[in-house]
């Protein structure tokens, strides 16, 4: 996986200890990059889930589908 920043990260993804969350952790590539972790209850994972796929889906798409319109003008 590749951050923003071009630098090289690792994401793991597991149980937490007490076994009631999903635990995401990150580790960056740079001097800077700290490890963070976050919990997600059972429906917080599946809707960062579902909405990773849906995000992936659209990247078969050719782009204009999928580019921000652009805004409509009002004349006054």
């Amino acid at each position: 996986m590749k951050v923003k920043n071009g630098s090289a990260a690792e994401v793991l993804v597991g149980r937490d200890p007490s076994g009631s969350f999903v635990e995401l952790q990150t580790a960056g590539g740079g001097v800077m990059d700290q490890p963070r972790g976050i919990l997600l209850t059972q429906e917080e994972a599946r809707r960062l889930a579902a909405i990773i796929l849906f995000e992936a889906g659209k990247l078969d798409a050719p782009a204009t589908e999928w580019l921000p319109a652009e805004p409509a003008r009002r004349s006054a």
